[in-house]
C-alpha cells in the first residue's frame, strides 16, 4: 500500500482517516484493517475524514467501505474538504453501509474545513457523554 493514505487513532474516541490520491480496493480493505486493530474493544468510535486530497474511488473500494469490518458502534462521522462529486460518493457508501448492516443511518456531517469537522466531533461527544450519564 503507498503511504499516502492513513488512518490512525487519536485518543479519547476517534478514527482519523487521510486519503491521498486514487483509492484502491485493496488500500481501503488495509485501512479498514488497520482501523479495526486500533479500536478493539472501544465502547464506541467517531471518525474524522480528510476528503481534501482525494482523488479516484473504485467501485471495490466503494464496496469495502461499506462493509462491516469490526463491532464497535461508530456514533458519528465527520467528513472536510469534499468535493460535490466526493460527497455523493461518499454520502453512498455511508448509506450502503448502514443498509447492508442493517443499522439507523450514522450521524454523518460534511464540513468545509477540519476544524469545522473537529468542532461538530467535540459536541458529539459531549451529547454522548451526557447521554451516557444520564
Amino acid at each position: 500500500m503507498r503511504e499516502n493514505h492513513t488512518v490512525f487513532f487519536e485518543p479519547p474516541d476517534t478514527a482519523v482517516w487521510r486519503f491521498v490520491g486514487d483509492i484502491s480496493e485493496a488500500e481501503m480493505r488495509e485501512l479498514t484493517l488497520q482501523e479495526g486493530s486500533l479500536i478493539a474493544g472501544r465502547p464506541y468510535l467517531l471518525k474524522l475524514v480528510d476528503l481534501s486530497r482525494i482523488g479516484s474511488v473504485s467501485a471495490g473500494a466503494r464496496r469495502a467501505g461499506a462493509e462491516k469490518v469490526h463491532d464497535v458502534p461508530v456514533l458519528g462521522v465527520a467528513i472536510f474538504g469534499a468535493h460535490f462529486a466526493i460527497r455523493v460518493l461518499a454520502d453512498l457508501v455511508v448509506r450502503a453501509g448502514s443498509f447492508l448492516r442493517r443499522i439507523d443511518t450514522v450521524p454523518t456531517r460534511y464540513f468545509a474545513t477540519e476544524a469545522e469537522a473537529r468542532a461538530w466531533l467535540a459536541e458529539r461527544r459531549a451529547l454522548l457523554t451526557t447521554e451516557h450519564r444520564g
